[in-house]
Parts: C-alpha cells; structure tokens; sequence
C-alpha cells in the first residue's frame, strides 16, 4: 500500500499540495488528470524518492518495485525507451535481457569482452553460457575455429591453457587478442545504412519489473576513491639486499 499523509508541497509562491491525504491499496487501478502545474508529476516524483514533502509522510513498501518514465525526456540523454526500462540492470538482469534476445535471434558464437568499464563483474560470459545452455571458453587470447569446433588460448599464472568446445557457445576474449581495425569513412557511412533489429521487453518475454535498477537483486551500496599510492619502500643493499626483498615480500604475503 502506498499512502500520503497530510502532504504540504510548495515551490516558491505556488502551493501544490496542501494537508493532502490518500492511499492506494494493492491492486486498484487509479489514473491521474489534471492541468499543467497541478502536481502530478510532483506527485509520482515523491513516490519514487526524487522529491520530498515539506511537510506530512510518504509511505512505501520497501519490497515494492516501481516502474516510473519520467516526463522530462532530457533525463534519458538520448536513450530509446528501452534503453530506459533495462537502465540501471545489474549483472544478472543484464545476462538475462542479453540471452533472451539471443535466444530469440539465433547463433553460433557469441564474442564478449572480459569485463565492462562500470562494474568489472567479469562474469557476464559465464552467466550468458549458464543461461543459453552452452559451453563458456573465457578469457581468451587467441581463437580459433575448425567447423563446428572452437579452440581458445588462454594465459595464466602457470602457464598457457588451451580449451575446446563445441558450438554454439560463449566466448570472452582479452583486449589485447588483436590489433583494432578502424573503419574507413565508406565502411562508417554503409553500416549506417545497416538495419537494427529492436526487440522489446515484451517480445523478449522478460518481466519488466525483473529489470532495471528496481528489478537488480544486487545493489552498490558504497563506494571510495582509491587511496593515494603510497611511497616505495628503498632497500639497501649491503650484501644481505636480497634477504632484505625476500622478507619485506613475505611480509606482505607475496611469496
């Protein structure tokens, strides 16, 4: 249930809500109408915590996910409704969304790349393999392919491993695994010219409240800049410099 209790909003002169009281109760079906100015959008904005009363209580459900499209379109910066819906997607949601739409398209490989730049979860390869069923070969420094068999590199601590499946599957290669390749200005301009294919939620069949940030399982709830580096520690060497490295590394667990 969400309620509103003696709600007082104002912004500047303009009163927009004044010893307001109501609630809606778990499956009623209510729509809101009015002028410019009346306060609706003020209305949604308090129950999604982007605003706040001056005075009186919002109350709602810690559990209850709400789906709000905001009504100044500048806050998408450019993203299509459905880059709204799907934003703020942890890991899990995000592998969700990615293997219905393949699944939905068809393939035979799929190339990922190690990590994003936001979370650096690193896992998004091994949760799309899970989901679709099919064989993961991550972090791969070298492919190679020979008909329906996929061969990977990939480097280690001990040495090279080299991993082989079978397709369809998964593949996530590191950023060095080739030169880039920059396009020319004819290349830029035809594959502007290439059809995109968009899928909704619905076509998907992935639940709306399922994604998004209110539908992540998962939540950053802190975060620090990374501290100053600190200074190196300096060993003389006066015949025992070697010892002296040894220690201060297993001091430090290192070895």
């Amino acid at each position: 249930m969400i309620s509103f209790l003696n709600i007082h909003k104002q912004y500047g002169k303009q009163l927009v809500f004044v010893d307001a009281s109501f609630q809606l109760n778990p499956g009623e079906k209510v729509g809101l109408v009015g002028p410019n100015g009346a306060g609706k959008t003020t209305l949604f904005r308090m129950i999604v915590g982007d605003e706040y009363p001056d005075e009186g209580e919002v109350a709602v459900p810690r559990k209850l996910t709400i789906g709000y499209f905001r009504q100044d379109v500048e806050e998408m910066h450019g993203r299509s409704v459905l880059d709204e819906a799907i934003a703020g997607s942890d890991a899990l949601a995000t592998s969700a969304v990615l293997a219905a739409a393949l699944g939905r398209v068809g393939f035979d490989l799929v190339i990922a790349g190690a990590e994003a730049t936001d979370a650096r979860t690193g896992v998004m390869a091994a949760m799309l393999a899970e989901r679709l069923g099919v064989p993961q070969l991550t972090l791969a420094s070298k492919v190679d392919i020979d008909g329906a068999q996929v061969t990977v590199r990939r480097a280690s601590d001990e040495g090279v491993a080299v991993v082989t499946g079978v397709l369809p599957a998964v593949v996530s290669v590191l950023e060095k695994i080739n030169e880039p390749r920059y396009p020319s200005f004819k290349g830029i301009m035809a594959a502007k010219k290439k059809p995109v294919q968009v899928l909704t939620l619905a076509e998907l069949g992935v639940a709306a409240d399922g994604v998004g940030l209110a539908g992540s399982v998962t939540e950053v709830t802190d975060f620090a800049a990374r501290p100053p580096r600190a200074a190196g520690v300096v060993v003389p060497d006066e015949g025992e410099g070697g010892a002296k490295v040894a220690a201060c590394l297993a001091e430090r667990k290192f070895i």
